[in-house]
């Protein structure tokens, strides 16, 4: 898993929220996913690693989403960038 370093001044979370599936994990299941809207790291559960596709999938869901988010804060049209309804199958 990945080490996860949070600043000095900022009091380490007993539990943080995977982004793919939101179950409650200690920081010692976590590991580093991308960005989100925010500029943020998210955090993921190792679990998720098991399925190679299906990780990919979710990952890809979630990035579409955070994407969309990230347009719409900052006044962007989805519908000029061909991504009105992004979803992928599995």
């Amino acid at each position: 898993m990945s080490v996860i370093k949070f600043p000095y001044n900022m009091p380490r979370p007993e539990e943080i929220s995977c982004v793919l599936c939101e179950r409650k994990i200690s920081l010692q299941e976590a590991t580093i996913g991308p960005t989100n809207a925010e500029g943020e790291v998210s955090l993921l559960c190792g679990g998720h690693m098991w399925d190679g596709r299906k990780f990919i999938d979710e990952l890809a869901d979630y990035m579409a989403g955070e994407r969309r988010k990230f347009f719409q804060t900052n006044d962007h049209g989805l519908v000029q960038f061909g991504m009105s309804h992004v979803r992928t199958l599995y």
